[in-house]
């Protein structure tokens, strides 16, 4: 077998373009590169011992599978496939992250991996070959992207070794694989948060609306609100841009917005594919609103959201790190209790680790690797409240807290618990080795300060006592991860608690309460 040359590549692509390609169409397929450039198009022959052998315009040639993808209904099909292992799950995940991780963690072994997509890309088989494809074949894995409930139902069948989903395992799923001998599925060893996921609320770069109540959004997404005028724009039609009713974005917009006010999407509403016809379709229509996921909405104006209680958001990086967007949600990666392929726990020690960001980031995802802001804004807006403040205890640890504000940046580590407990959940768990990492390479003299924060409910005093007591708690856990080192010399870990001063969300319900209810991390490295 040969392997299909790049600078060949190029001469392929020019005649195909300009004389075309003498192929049959039927079956025809695409193979490109990592970077979506097309490598070669023309007839699938035959597949063999991972090559493909197409027919094309300058006649018959042999691609090694580990160097290309392979799109079009001609391609080989994965049911069935020998593999190494398999992952299945959510569509959300499977189709685009999973497949770049899977790639990401081979490479950091010279490995190439190659990925043969079929049934629209929600079916993956991928062949790594070692030595950057010229030597033996490593693994191959089977990626099946049909939902994040078909993931739980393939751990519980055993038919994968990871199950993929962009949503927290429900209670009867739980029970159903616990009580099948598969494990505590929410315990720390078999729950994993891969990434974050961001859903932005999208205008046309032309309208002058900067942000949104929950209300308003309601509103134009229902179609009660017709005309961009009624919400401080111009005077433009609203046009509602929305995806098919299979979409858990879709879903997730309608369960904030629109079921609370007993409410559907605008009949007129022009329903999309997926995140790029979204983002063209805003981009052209000047009185556009629809939804993206972070990573789309370079071309389009994002809106901050102001909560029924008053707080307003900006969708960032940032805030969807620390989870105070309001449209943030964990994506997750389950397993089965017991013994995993070596490839499967290098597999799930690269999601864990800062190298994954280009992986996640290329998929439009969001990391959970740690950055630095400045609290200058978030000063100015306490600034504003002090005064409104009647306890003068309140008063008092409001004006310290508004003078910390100024002094120290924030870290994107935020940590929060388990349900009713003062526990760590699973992903703050995860989030409390990458600090550990961040700090051990700050400078000599650098100070870190934990400082916790509660939901309004119970007494000041008492509030304030227990978010010093959990900022406490993580200092612990930290020194014990950092122990053996000379870090806790060279670094000063302090310890504050503010109580339910600075809500990050409304403390009307349960859910929200949780966000209030945390450890921030500042900084204030020693830069001289």
């Amino acid at each position: 077998m040969t392997l299909f040359k790049t600078k060949l590549s190029s001469v392929l692509l020019t005649s195909c373009l300009v004389f075309g390609c003498n192929v049959a169409w039927a079956n025809e397929i695409t193979l490109t590169r990592d970077e979506d450039e097309i490598v070669m198009r023309g007839t699938l022959l035959r597949y063999e011992d991972g090559y493909y052998v197409i027919k094309t315009s300058l006649g018959q040639m042999t691609v090694n599978s580990a160097m290309v993808e392979c799109t079009g209904d001609a391609c080989p099909k994965t049911d069935g496939i020998d593999a190494n292992f398999r992952i299945a799950g959510s569509d959300t995940i499977g189709i685009e992250l999973m497949p770049l991780l899977i790639k990401g963690m081979a490479a950091q072994n010279g490995t190439a991996v190659g990925n043969e997509r079929s049934q629209g890309g929600h079916l993956s088989t991928m062949t790594a070959v070692k030595d950057n494809g010229r030597g033996d074949k490593d693994f191959t894995a089977v990626v099946e992207a049909r939902g994040s409930s078909s993931g739980f139902q393939a751990l519980l069948s055993e038919t994968a070794d990871l199950a993929m989903s962009s949503r927290p395992i429900k209670s009867e799923e739980h029970q159903a694989l616990l009580n099948a001998g598969a494990g505590d599925m929410r315990s720390r060893a078999q729950e994993h948060v891969i990434a974050a996921d961001g859903i932005i609320i999208s205008l046309n770069p032309e309208n002058p609306v900067d942000q949104l109540t929950e209300a308003e959004i309601a509103a134009l997404l229902s179609g009660r609100i017709t005309n961009w005028r009624q919400v401080g724009g111009e005077d433009v039609p609203v046009k509602v841009y929305t995806r098919n009713g299979q979409s858990g974005t879709s879903e997730m917009i309608k369960s904030r917005f629109l079921n609370p006010q007993n409410a559907s999407f605008a009949r007129s509403s022009k329903v999309v594919l997926g995140n790029a016809e979204m983002a063209e379709g805003i981009f052209l229509d000047k009185g556009a609103i629809g939804y993206l996921s972070a990573g789309y909405d370079t071309d389009t104006k994002p809106v901050a959201i102001t909560s029924r209680c008053g707080i307003t958001t900006m969708p960032s990086e940032f805030t969807i790190k620390t989870e105070e967007y309001p449209l943030q949600r964990r994506l997750y990666v389950y397993h089965r209790n017991g013994e995993l392929p070596q490839t499967v726990k290098a597999l799930l020690s690269y999601t864990s680790s800062d190298a994954a960001a280009g992986s996640i980031e290329k998929a439009g995802f969001v990391s959970w690797n740690i950055v630095q802001q400045s609290q200058q804004d978030i000063a100015q807006a306490l600034r504003s409240q002090i005064t409104d403040t009647q306890s003068p205890t309140e008063q008092n640890l409001a004006r310290a807290l508004y003078i910390d504000l100024l002094e120290w940046d924030r870290l994107s580590s935020t940590f929060r618990f388990q349900t009713g407990s003062s526990i760590l959940d699973n992903l703050s768990q995860q989030k409390l080795v990458r600090l550990a990492n961040y700090i051990v390479n700050l400078p000599a003299g650098s100070e870190i300060t934990l400082t916790g924060f509660t939901d309004s409910d119970g007494a000041f005093n008492a509030n304030q006592r227990l978010s010093e007591g959990r900022a406490m708690s993580v200092r612990e856990q930290l020194e014990v991860l950092l122990k053996g080192t000379d870090v806790l010399d060279r670094v000063k870990i302090n310890v504050k608690g503010y109580g339910p001063l600075n809500a990050v969300a409304c403390n009307d319900d349960y859910l929200a309460q949780g966000l209030n209810r945390r450890v921030e991390v500042w900084v204030r490295p020693n830069n001289g």
